[in-house]
């Protein structure tokens, strides 16, 4: 979500933000968690979460929220970056 990936459309919302923002919701609806403290910033980001009781399966929401996120914003149109690079993959 840097540079080019995060430009505002006439909606007023960047494609990156609103593709994680169903990502999240999407996976939420299947595995409940609350989000006391979200940060966003251009190339990475920060989030607090509360599980419910006796559910510690952290790491399978991460994996569906970047596998939604990466299926809705590459359907938008969103580029395909390298791994641990921040350029376009060739």
């Amino acid at each position: 979500m840097r540079g080019e990936a995060c430009r505002t459309t006439a909606a007023g919302t960047c494609p990156a933000r609103r593709c994680l923002r169903q990502a999240i919701q999407i996976v939420r609806a299947k595995r409940p968690f609350a989000i006391p403290a979200f940060v966003l910033l251009p190339d990475h980001l920060h989030a607090l979460w509360t599980l419910p009781h006796g559910d510690s399966d952290y790491s399978t929401r991460w994996r569906r929220i970047k596998e939604e996120f990466t299926q809705a914003y590459l359907a938008e149109g969103g580029l395909e970056l390298e791994r641990n690079r921040l350029a376009p993959a060739t």
